[in-house]
């Protein structure tokens, strides 16, 4: 139904109901965050994952284009150039991965520092706070 629906207007992308394995698409599948953890998601992670997402999807191109072999000339020519391209996707895929995950790791750290220096600030109110107490109960026992 969907797929018939992405036909009537226009959309070349289908729906494959198999999974990725099946499909021989060699990857994890991405957890599923829905609308509201679209929302959540930063405009970083979500153009870092965009990123990832596209590379995979050339590296899945450059795969399926690669397994044809041009007979016409040099067989082992042939087979060295789908090498090199596969390779070449490879990298370009391993790439977004890396910079999504530094991107992922490098806020992760940002908003662990932020959390430490609240602590920080409690810490130092509730030691103030403490201190008032202290006094104002020494006070009034004299």
């Amino acid at each position: 139904m969907q797929n018939t629906h992405l036909e009537c207007h226009g959309h070349d992308a289908r729906v494959d109901h198999r999974s990725l394995k099946d499909q021989g698409i060699d990857r994890e599948p991405e957890k599923h965050l829905g609308s509201l953890g679209v929302r959540k998601t930063n405009q970083n992670d979500i153009s870092a994952l965009l990123e990832r997402r596209a590379a995979e999807g050339e590296q899945e191109r450059a795969r399926r284009e690669d397994s044809l072999i041009d007979l016409s000339g040099d067989l082992k020519r042939a087979k060295a150039e789908r090498t090199d391209q596969q390779e070449a996707a490879l990298a370009l895929a391993a790439q977004a991965m890396e910079k999504f995950k530094a991107k992922h790791e490098q806020e992760r750290k940002a908003k662990a520092e932020s959390l430490a220096q609240s602590l920080d600030s409690y810490k130092g109110l509730y030691a103030v706070t403490l201190g008032i107490f202290e006094f104002c109960f020494l006070n009034i026992q004299h």
